[in-house]
């Protein structure tokens, strides 16, 4: 097995046949995996990525000097330009699937990267409640209490960002799906929406389409900018467009 001397990240990269090397035009997608005593070293870029565990307990990540812990379950977050390291203490592998915006980064011609002075970074002390850790504990207890309340929608729930109660992070909005016994969602496909200087660009559904397509409410004039950035004033999100 290739080790951390010789490869920072050890991934599998997971590959839309009908694109090169990427998940989507927006988003790579990889499986990565951190053996028992190993350290993927600090860096950090302009990308923003998410975490989302799959196996492994006692493994974890230092953002910006926090210390953030794995359990199955979990997202981690690394936002863009934030300095971050991995490190499994424990003696089994810790796996977990990795979300990047680098298509969209390089696109707009956004790429930066910088290594760290050190292969890790000083741990600071603890926070009570972190904008980097969505334990799968959390998130589970809320989906099962919407489920109970009897509601006949798709049960659906966005990560929210603890400070501010927008999406968590720029780029990159989360959620996740219960699927209840015996459910059956309805046919949809997606497509974006980008806000910038408060003029809109929607990407239009594929051609023959039936469906409708309708902005999602982030994106609307007169709605809060909780997803802007101060520098560009530029917004994303997703849209769907559902086949009535």
């Amino acid at each position: 097995m290739v080790g951390t001397q010789q490869a920072e990240r050890r991934v599998l990269r997971l590959t839309n046949p009908e694109l090169s090397g990427i998940a989507s035009n927006t988003l790579v997608a990889n499986i990565q995996i951190v053996m028992p005593g190993e350290i993927a070293r600090a860096h950090r870029h302009s990308g923003a990525a998410l975490r989302l565990i799959i196996e492994g307990s006692g493994g974890y990540t230092v953002v910006n000097g926090e210390r953030v812990p794995m359990s199955p379950g979990d997202l981690v977050l690394t936002p863009n330009w934030c300095w971050h390291d991995h490190a499994n203490d424990t003696d089994a592998p810790m796996i977990w699937l990795d979300g990047l915006d680098t298509p969209l980064v390089r696109m707009l011609e956004a790429g930066f990267y910088e290594e760290y002075d050190r292969e890790r970074q000083e741990i600071a002390a603890p926070v009570n409640a972190s904008e980097w850790h969505y334990p799968m504990t959390e998130m589970q207890a809320a989906l099962h209490r919407l489920a109970a309340s009897g509601t006949a929608d798709e049960i659906v729930l966005e990560y929210k960002n603890r400070r501010t109660g927008g999406p968590v992070m720029t780029t990159i909005a989360c959620h996740m799906q219960l699927l209840r016994p015996g459910e059956r969602t309805r046919a949809r496909r997606q497509v974006c929406c980008m806000w910038s200087t408060g003029k809109a660009i929607r990407s239009s559904a594929a051609s023959g389409s039936t469906g409708k397509t309708r902005t999602c409410s982030r994106c609307r004039p007169g709605r809060s900018a909780s997803t802007s950035t101060a520098a560009t004033g530029r917004r994303f999100c997703s849209a769907s467009a559902t086949r009535r």
